[in-house]
């Protein structure tokens, strides 16, 4: 089984977008972004997207997952739009979405986010470290088997 990929949920997240069918607002501090926040299998998702018109050009997500270390943490994933790689729009989105999270969560107290990459995945580990700004440790994923790296950053006020 390979590795889970955000960008596979690009096509669905676009459509919703553009047809208006997603419920959005603005981003409180990052006003070129959009925040969407609903429950998938019970558990919170909070997106925050990026667009261009009604093209969405790149988001990261937020999936409540295990605690870590006794505090909450959210599993984070983002994509970029193909057409859109490599002008740093995945690491600008990541950081100013921590931004918010960060500021959105600040009345219940500490978090965790980690991402899970793929050891062959050179742009994501990129974005995890610009965006996360934490560096990778090797792991196991373990959904796939394969050999990936986990970053895991605290956010507290």
């Amino acid at each position: 089984m390979p590795m889970t990929d955000p960008h596979d949920a690009l096509p669905s997240l676009q459509a919703a977008f553009a047809s208006k069918q997603l419920a959005v607002q603005r981003c409180t501090f990052d006003r070129g972004m959009w925040v969407h926040q609903d429950k998938i299998n019970g558990k919170v998702r909070i997106a925050y997207i990026r667009n261009e018109g009604s093209t969405v050009v790149a988001f990261a997500t937020f999936v409540q997952g295990q605690p870590y270390e006794g505090a909450p943490c959210f599993d984070a994933g983002w994509a970029t739009l193909t057409s859109h790689r490599g002008k740093g729009l995945a690491t600008g989105t990541v950081r100013a979405a921590l931004v918010e999270l960060t500021e959105g969560f600040r009345p219940y107290g500490p978090f965790w986010v980690e991402a899970v990459v793929g050891l062959d995945n050179l742009a994501s580990q990129k974005v995890a470290e610009g965006g996360m700004e934490v560096e990778g440790e090797q792991i196991t994923d373990s959904v796939s088997g394969l050999p990936a790296l986990i970053y895991r950053k605290h956010c507290a006020f």
